[in-house]
């Protein structure tokens, strides 16, 4: 019978942003890049944001909304 597959057989796989793949790997770029991403990601949580999807489409060319989550 067809259908959609039984999607809990399925290994889990970031398929739609490959963001599990190292794109920085020289030097000290990696742990920095972390460190840098960890803050983002809370101060967009701390501003209300449940996904970080959601929080860069909100946020995405408004600079002046960018430097108010510092303040």
């Amino acid at each position: 019978m067809g259908g959609f597959p039984d999607l809990r057989q399925l290994p889990l796989k970031d398929v739609v942003f490959d963001e599990d793949s190292a794109q920085i790997v020289d030097g000290y770029a990696a742990p920095n890049f972390s460190i840098i991403r960890s803050f983002v990601i809370n101060l967009f949580r701390y501003n209300g944001f449940d996904s970080l999807t959601r929080a860069i489409r909100f946020c995405c060319h408004n600079i002046p909304l960018l430097f108010s989550f510092l303040e």
